[in-house]
């Protein structure tokens, strides 16, 4: 199985700081700046500019809030994309875009506002209320963004009760009150929203995390039986987290299923995790490529992964390569 090289991500935000944010628009000219990255970058080059082609990053970046599922699904869709190639162009684009200040304006907000609220337009003040909560496309405003929430959830949004919790949890836009960032989160887990009951769980142990379909939870439940060694039941967990593209939950599915020596399925989820940026699944890959475990030994992809997963933060991955490092000189 081809893995993708998440490190065109760097390259695309040098791009950026070269050409400014302007080039990710005008499409003829990005794609001959980034295929002069091709010898080395071949296919990340092109699904890159697949991404720009087909109006990916604006997507990603005024939907931002929108799961990870739904857009893949919707690439698989109309642009008959494998998942491992609509998974690894939205997490890379998706990068980018938290990685960068966007100054983009929204036109008539002020006027969008009125007519939301007049209208008791529910999604619609959602909308606006996430790009105050962002800052996106007009001055982030907490203040304006948590009072357009609360008018939301009273037109019906139930998917403001977990902004209004979280912002009187962290004192964004309100005073901090713990007390009133519970009451949200419980009337969302009541709804049977998972981000609420996952949190609302945490917060006062009155919910089992199993109750959850938050990845979050999930994560944590089968980190539980993963432990006891309910191998079967944290497989279960983990297999839904990763239906939601969770980190996490993939990278330790894939290493159930390579326990169990279920190679392509394993390498195939260790590598979605890898392309979400996930430490440890890229020293797993190194790993598995530096002793030729399940895979042909490939000393200098192994290093590029546990290269990559000590940039990351991984610790055990920049002690291997001190000692990789160490014994280059002792050659010498």
């Amino acid at each position: 199985m081809k893995i993708y090289n998440t490190k065109i991500k760097d390259i695309i935000l040098n791009i950026i700081e070269q050409h400014t944010q302007l080039i990710l628009w005008e499409k003829e000219r990005f794609e001959e700046v980034i295929n002069e990255y091709s010898v080395h970058y071949c296919e990340e080059c092109y699904l890159i500019n697949k991404a720009i082609e087909i109006g990916l990053f604006e997507v990603l970046l005024l939907n931002r809030h929108i799961p990870y599922e739904e857009h893949i699904e919707m690439l698989k869709i109309t642009e008959d994309l494998k998942e491992e190639e609509a998974l690894f162009m939205i997490s890379i684009m998706d990068r980018v875009i938290k990685e960068n200040e966007w100054f983009i304006q929204v036109v008539n907000i002020e006027e969008a506002t009125k007519k939301a609220l007049e209208e008791c337009r529910a999604r619609d003040l959602h909308v606006i209320a996430l790009a105050y909560y962002d800052g996106l496309g007009t001055q982030q405003d907490y203040e304006k963004a948590y009072n357009l929430f609360l008018k939301a959830s009273e037109y019906g949004d139930d998917k403001a009760y977990y902004y209004l919790g979280y912002m009187n949890a962290n004192g964004l836009g309100v005073e901090t009150n713990r007390e009133q960032a519970l009451a949200f989160y419980k009337e969302g887990a009541k709804l049977g929203l998972s981000d609420c009951q996952y949190v609302y769980a945490h917060m006062t142990k009155d919910i089992d995390l199993h109750e959850s379909e938050d990845p979050r939870a999930l994560y944590e439940v089968g980190m539980q039986d993963y432990q006891k060694g309910n191998f079967k039941e944290a497989f279960a967990s983990f297999k839904k987290g990763s239906l939601m593209y969770d980190a996490k939950c993939l990278y330790m599915l894939g290493e159930l299923c390579l326990a169990e020596e279920k190679v392509d399925d394993g390498i195939r989820y260790l590598s979605y995790a890898y392309y979400l940026f996930d430490k440890e699944a890229a020293y797993s890959l190194g790993m598995l490529f530096m002793e030729g475990d399940f895979v042909e030994r490939n000393i200098t992809k192994g290093v590029r992964f546990l290269r990559q997963a000590e940039e990351w933060g991984h610790d055990g991955a920049s002690e291997l390569l001190e000692k990789l490092r160490g014994k280059q000189d002792e050659d010498l």
